[in-house]
């Protein structure tokens, strides 16, 4: 008798062990299946992010191909014919005032020419 009231305390013992160890499991692996998912939610944004910045880089190089084409046909067309015309008079005269060397009208000639604060 007195053995086995001692291996019964045992196992009540092993019992309470276990059950806090089941519990403690389950914890874990529920921690674990919510780790699982918040990597599978980074892993998505993730893919998500990449293609956007894949289609980015492919659509600044097509605007690079672009500019690149435009400065090699500007270079050939009407715009080139259009760069070598005169400037007006009405313009030069107008850029020479405002580049003037004059001392009394060039700190008004300069107000004039910018943006106020």
């Amino acid at each position: 008798m007195w053995r086995l009231s001692g291996l019964k305390a045992e196992l009540e013992k092993a019992q309470q062990q276990h059950a806090k160890a089941q519990a403690a499991l389950d914890v874990t692996a529920a921690t674990l299946a919510v780790q699982v998912e918040r990597n599978r939610v980074l892993v998505e944004a993730l893919d998500v992010r990449e293609r956007e910045l894949d289609e980015g880089a492919q659509r600044i190089d097509r605007l690079r191909a672009q500019a690149d084409a435009l400065g090699v046909d500007d270079a050939d067309s009407d715009y080139r014919e259009w760069a070598n015309q005169r400037v007006p008079s009405s313009v030069s005269s107008w850029v020479r005032e405002l580049t003037g060397s004059d001392a009394a009208g060039a700190d008004d000639l300069s107000r004039a020419a910018s943006v106020p604060d």
